[in-house]
């Protein structure tokens, strides 16, 4: 007769009470709000893949008993967040809410609910040309070598890589200029 599968929760009992406890659950639910990811994902889906992992994880005697049942689940919860993050970036839409990821630009501009406007007018006072490379390199983070692919590809005939590194240095600096512009008063 073939052997009968033991059930996780009857082999480690106290799996159940980690799962449940609301100290793993507010940390999902931090976690889900530091990453933005709140209105996507719920914890109790979070919670069920980290039952499976563990499931998988036990199949495939990677689990070590002596371990804190409690630290590998919210480590295992943290993992699974963050790749749902990554996976959240490569589909970042650009509106006014994704031009806070230009807070990079410079050191000098503080991006926040009142400065959002005029960074936003900024950029559109820029040539289409230093706006669409500001938008591919800060806003769908590409690099500049996907950034010189991808304009060689519309037919731009850009020399070389260290070209697009230069024209973001430029158009940096022209948003900058026209941020502050905008920004002072008077």
């Amino acid at each position: 007769m073939g052997q009968t599968k033991v059930p996780v929760v009857e082999q480690y009992p106290q799996i159940a009470e980690v799962l449940g406890s609301e100290s793993l659950r507010k940390f999902i639910e931090s976690r889900l709000h530091v990453h933005k990811l709140h209105r996507q994902h719920e914890a109790n889906d979070i919670i069920n893949q980290v039952y499976v992992e563990f499931d998988r994880s036990v199949e495939a005697g990677r689990y070590e008993e002596t371990g804190n049942l409690s630290a590998w689940c919210r480590q295992t919860a943290y993992n699974i967040i963050c790749n749902l993050a990554k996976k959240n970036l490569k589909e970042v839409t650009v509106d006014s809410s994704s031009l806070d990821y230009l807070n990079s630009c410079s050191s000098d501009i503080k991006v926040s609910g009142t400065t959002v406007s005029t960074l936003y007018q900024a950029l559109k006072e820029l040539s289409s040309e230093d706006e669409e490379i500001l938008r591919l390199h800060f806003i769908k983070r590409l690099k500049y070598q996907e950034i010189f692919d991808l304009l060689v590809s519309k037919g731009s005939e850009i020399a070389s890589v260290a070209t697009i590194r230069k024209r973001v240095e430029r158009a940096k600096a022209r948003l900058r200029k026209i941020y502050a512009q905008k920004a002072s008063p008077g």
